[in-house]
């Protein structure tokens, strides 16, 4: 159909979801990267964000040099959305770290990341023009999950950071859990702990470990 027929981007609709926010650390040789390196580099990790996030329900909506924003929860309800959230960064943490280790010997850099979990209420559509539409999810719950990224320094380098929304969303059992609080604008305050300091379990399934 041509360009000129096609019919206006759907109307966003508000849905409870799930956010994964992965962010890369590049850390480069002595030498440094040549751009094309760190294209090589990022596609690789992409990739395996893009993949998971696509196995476990949800869908990869942005992709940068930081990292990969996924959301789950189009489908399901939230409690779903939680856990396929939760499943997606246990999965993302195994395989990027595996890929991390090959390309440390491969090109001699040293790659970290980061991964991220928030839960709430989203405006779901797409924008665009009419040659061009993406999916887009904007809102408090994609902003507070960007802020948790931006606050990693405070977390204690933990590998997966989850908001108490998440937990209590999925069911976990969060009686060990660690927390602390990050400041939000307006002087909102936000519960986070994470997977491997907290040995959290669902209730129906068996031990999540990062």
């Amino acid at each position: 159909m041509p360009s000129s027929q096609r019919e206006p981007a759907n109307e966003a609709v508000e849905r409870e979801i799930a956010v994964m926010l992965v962010g890369f650390r590049w850390t480069a040789t002595p030498h440094g990267l040549l751009p094309q390196d760190l294209l090589y580099l990022l596609g690789r990790y992409s990739e395996i964000v893009g993949d998971t996030t696509r196995k476990q329900g949800g869908i990869p909506i942005h992709f940068s040099e930081d990292g990969v924003t996924a959301v789950f929860g189009f489908e399901v309800g939230a409690k779903e959305a939680s856990r396929q959230a939760l499943a997606a960064a246990a999965q993302v943490d195994r395989r990027l770290g595996a890929l991390g280790d090959r390309l440390k010997q491969e090109l001699g850099c040293a790659t970290d990341f980061a991964i991220y979990l928030h839960t709430g209420l989203a405006a779901v559509g797409e924008t665009g023009d009419n040659a061009t539409r993406t999916l887009t999810v904007v809102g408090k719950t994609i902003n507070v999950a960007r802020q948790l990224a931006a606050q990693h320094n405070n977390l204690e380098s933990a590998r997966i950071v989850l908001s108490e929304a998440v937990t209590i969303a999925a069911s976990l059992d969060t009686r060990a859990a660690k927390w602390c609080e990050i400041a939000l604008p307006n002087d909102e305050r936000l519960k986070v702990t994470s997977i491997a300091g907290a040995k959290m379990r669902l209730q129906t399934e068996p031990v999540i470990a990062a």
